[in-house]
């Protein structure tokens, strides 16, 4: 039985769009492979207030949460010359895009910045150019979608180190 109150009865439905995009790189080693106890560290860094991707990860609790991604280590396989990279995801919804100035939804654009941190191994020359990935996210309020891409540049994200043997 549905009693309604003074008002009549209500119902409220709530939608919110959300989109996400993984992304990720390579690293690349040469004139040798990898070896055993071999790791490599990456730092990103958002420009013009962007967010960082998130990765999941258990919390204390054991609840699946998003943790914000600022820097990644990755330990490539012995014996390989070449080992991908998961940097995360980019999520936005559709709340992040509203603007409360012009009362309506924004796309936004902003810039990912990755660079390795020079490790210590022995013989190895660090890549120390930076790679930059473009992130653009946008609603669709026709559509009701939320959608995220990331475009790194023409090469993609490849980070290469060279060995020389001294």
């Amino acid at each position: 039985t549905v009693t309604p109150d003074e008002d009549g009865v209500k119902f409220t439905n709530t939608y919110d769009a959300k989109g996400e995009k993984g992304f990720g790189g390579s690293k690349k080693i040469e004139n040798r492979k990898f070896v055993e106890g071999d790791s490599f560290t990456f730092t990103l860094e958002a420009s013009q207030g962007g967010k960082l991707p998130v990765k999941r990860e258990k919390s204390a609790t054991g609840e699946e949460v998003d943790v914000e991604v600022s820097s990644v280590t990755i330990t490539p396989a012995a014996g390989t010359d070449t080992a991908s990279i998961d940097f995360g995801t980019i999520k936005f919804d559709r709340a992040e895009l509203w603007n409360n100035t012009t009362k309506q939804y924004e796309a936004k654009e902003y810039t990912i910045t990755i660079k390795e941190t020079a490790e210590s191994i022995e013989g190895v020359t660090y890549d120390t150019h930076e790679e930059t990935v473009t992130v653009n996210a946008s609603y669709d309020e026709t559509t009701g979608v939320v959608t995220v891409e990331v475009t790194p540049d023409e090469d993609g994200v490849k980070i290469t180190n060279t060995y020389d043997a001294k």
